[in-house]
């Protein structure tokens, strides 16, 4: 499939799921794609996104799941295909796709995704990237792909460079915000959140930067979320003091985090 320059005009750009992310991956994977739609929203371009959750069926003894639980469900690659990809813009109602997938393999990650633009079920490729690199480069290739999704769907962006995008300029701290974003994603699709797993990921993020302003939003939120999946008051009470000792203060009536 050979690029082609996009038509610009009205439209919503969709931002699938990543395919084949398992375990640590599609926490980030997630992560991204949520912040990936947010960040473009924000920049005037309408973007959606989708996350493919099911229920627990079947629940062995001693298992931390029961029956009924919702779990965000991994995808394969079946979901890259041209038909599923059409299929998927023409039901969310969307001009453009974004198809990627994400891997991670100890200290590198592969990651692979193209932009296409639909006319009925035809797709067109408007940009697509082949990404094999060590973890901390995330940073930067995520950026250069969102920054290149708005000006092919002609937006201008208002960042031009990833510390203004993230509002942060330490690369440690980003890192852990993608993972952070992940398990909000989690958490609002209704999955079952690790407490210890949540504290220890804003623990990376405020140890590097106390003062992130998009993370300080999701770790209200994560805060809220996990209060509603009945995690004690004295336990959030002593996170959010150890945060405090970190030079952090949550706003715990959050507004601005990634949706």
């Amino acid at each position: 499939m050979n690029e082609l320059a996009a038509t610009f005009g009205e439209g919503k750009l969709l931002i699938f799921q990543p395919a084949l992310a398992s375990d640590t991956a599609l926490v980030v994977g997630l992560g991204l794609q949520r912040f990936w739609a947010q960040a473009l929203r924000e920049a005037g371009r309408p973007a959606l996104y989708f996350v493919s959750v099911g229920k627990v069926e079947r629940a062995e003894a001693g298992s931390p799941l029961a029956i009924g639980d919702k779990l965000v469900l991994p995808q394969g690659p079946a979901l890259l295909e041209d038909p599923a990809v059409a299929g998927l813009l023409l039901r969310f109602q969307a001009r453009w796709g974004l198809s990627w997938t994400f891997e991670l393999q100890g200290p590198r990650f592969t990651l692979r995704a193209r932009l296409v633009e639909a006319d009925g079920q035809h797709l067109g490729q408007l940009a697509h990237w082949t990404i094999e690199d060590e973890v901390p480069a995330l940073i930067h290739h995520s950026f250069e792909i969102l920054h290149a999704c708005a000006l092919r769907t002609g937006i201008r962006p208002p960042w031009s460079r990833w510390q203004e995008l993230y509002g942060a300029t330490d690369e440690a701290a980003v890192a852990a915000f993608f993972a952070a974003v992940g398990l909000l994603s989690y958490g609002i699709e209704g999955q079952r959140l690790d407490p210890k797993q949540v504290f220890v990921t804003l623990e990376r993020i405020f140890s590097a930067d106390p003062r992130m302003p998009h993370a300080l939003d999701v770790a209200a939120r994560l805060f809220a979320v996990l209060a509603e999946q009945g995690v004690p008051e004295l336990d959030l009470a002593r996170h959010r003091r150890e945060l405090r000792q970190l030079g952090v203060q949550l706003d715990l009536k959050p507004s601005g985090a990634p949706a």
